[in-house]
């Protein structure tokens, strides 16, 4: 009796992209990818008929990663060089995702002078999504850089509300001062003004006796 034994598929780490007569395999330079930790949107071009890598592209090839409404564009370089490790046609964008998620890969601009304008987004078929770091801290889970600086935002808003809110009161303050101090002045205006009047009163009352 012959043993059947069953494995499973691993994620796949980069995702196949025709593009045009051209192949791009994308992903991340480094996988596992955890938010906070240095990066790359990589990718290596290969003639589709030769299979022979692309190691000529220079600068015309650019790829904007985005998660969210988030998005920036980065400039494609070579990651790989004569007498060097690496892979010949593979180049990268370095990064540091900063935010667990899903991300977006645009590559747009031209290989050997045909035109580029791909997307690939990070799922189970593709390759992976950006993890929280703290899955695979050990043997403490530390706050990543991304929760320290939520917390520090809501921080912010809740002093700047209390700022607002003080200079409020202090305007209020000032304006009860101003009006106080207004009342004051009309006060005594009107007692001066009573005053004379009552001395006018009295002289004419003087010279009617007379």
């Amino acid at each position: 009796m012959g043993l059947a034994v069953f494995t499973a598929l691993p994620a796949s780490a980069h995702a196949e992209e025709e593009a045009g007569a051209y192949t791009l395999l994308v992903g991340w330079g480094t996988e596992p990818t955890f938010a906070g930790f240095p990066n790359s949107a990589d990718v290596t071009i290969t003639d589709t008929a030769t299979g022979q890598p692309v190691t000529d592209l220079g600068d015309t090839l650019n790829v904007e990663v985005s998660t969210g409404d988030q998005k920036q564009t980065y400039p494609l370089e070579a990651q790989f060089e004569v007498g060097e490790f690496g892979e010949p046609g593979n180049y990268g964008a370095d990064l540091i995702p900063s935010r667990p998620g899903t991300y977006t890969f645009h590559f747009t601009g031209t290989i050997n002078g045909q035109t580029v304008d791909t997307s690939v987004t990070s799922s189970e078929d593709t390759f992976s999504d950006v993890a929280n770091s703290t899955e695979a801290q050990f043997p403490a889970k530390d706050p990543t850089i991304g929760d320290v600086a939520q917390k520090v935002d809501a921080v912010s808003g809740r002093i700047d509300a209390a700022a607002t809110a003080a200079q409020k009161a202090q305007d209020q303050a000032t304006k009860a001062k101003d009006d106080a101090s207004s009342t004051k002045t009309i006060a005594i205006i009107a007692l001066v003004i009573g005053a004379v009047g009552v001395v006018l009163g009295g002289v004419s009352l003087a010279r009617k006796r007379n």
